[in-house]
């Protein structure tokens, strides 16, 4: 028998995606993110972390829970608090996740058991044929210093010393 285990993680909003929502710039979020937090006495560090930009740099990002997001846009304009709600009743439908079908019903566990019996076969059947694709495919019996460095490069970790 199969057991789901879930653990809910709490929904947050990055700053980078209410700086996307709202075409406010992201460092201008984060401002009003730390304007808000200090009028609210807030210092909960969970709220923040890192992410890289488009560089790889780490580049400073909070993550919040609905009441501060939209604490936050409650003082942007009517059409960007509007998109950011939008985006948390999306946030939210999606973690709700599929619901479970009424087992006590014999109608309704036997759909739920035949839908997942297909699946299964579905998958099956798809792990046979990408088996052959795989199969298919000429294989390749180079030694390390045939491949180019530059090829190799990004599979090997290089360390300078």
């Amino acid at each position: 028998m199969n057991v789901l285990t879930t653990f809910a993680q709490p929904l947050t909003m990055s700053s980078r995606e209410i700086a996307e929502l709202t075409g406010k710039r992201h460092d201008h979020v984060l401002r009003d993110i730390d304007n808000l937090l200090a009028e609210l006495g807030e210092t909960s560090p969970q709220l923040w972390g890192h992410l890289p930009d488009a560089y790889g740099r780490p580049q400073r990002v909070a993550f919040l829970p609905k009441d501060l997001t939209l604490t936050l846009v409650a003082g942007y304009s009517a059409p960007l608090r509007h998109r950011i709600v939008s985006r948390w009743l999306e946030l939210e439908e999606a973690a709700k996740g599929p619901a479970l079908p009424n087992f006590s019903n014999p109608a309704e566990a036997s759909r739920a058991w035949a839908l997942e019996f297909e699946r299964a076969e579905e998958q099956a059947r798809l792990v046979v044929e990408h088996a052959k694709k795989v199969e298919a495919l000429p294989s390749h019996d180079l030694e390390v210093d045939d491949v180019p460095i530059l090829a190799r490069s990004h599979l090997v970790p290089i360390y300078v010393p």
